[in-house]
């Protein structure tokens, strides 16, 4: 019978380790910081490649409860880079920006 237990537990932990991985892979700040890469000059956002010599100014826009953690996350990434931007969200999902 404790083989049943122990086997109720390993799966158990298993649900957990499932449930854990689905949210990290839906988390805002964690998609960010996947999709957006900042490399010398260059600025990655998925499988596109910009040349920063090539851009002048860099506005961050968000709209939805993700925005604002999704926006702190490309400020930690680009920092002075955004010249300005704006996240919209619903009362309660707000963070404190720079920019």
């Amino acid at each position: 019978m404790s083989k049943d237990f122990r086997n109720q537990d390993q799966l158990k932990q298993l649900a957990k380790g499932i449930f854990h991985v689905g949210i990290q892979a839906v988390d805002p700040a964690a998609c960010i910081q996947r999709e957006l890469r900042l490399a010398g000059n260059v600025l990655q956002v998925g499988t596109k490649k910009f040349l920063l010599d090539r851009i002048h100014r860099i506005f961050l826009v968000g709209i939805g409860k993700g925005s604002c953690a999704m926006a702190l996350a490309a400020e930690n990434i680009l920092g002075d880079l955004i010249h300005r931007g704006i996240a919209v969200t619903k009362y309660g999902h707000g963070l404190n920006l720079s920019s």
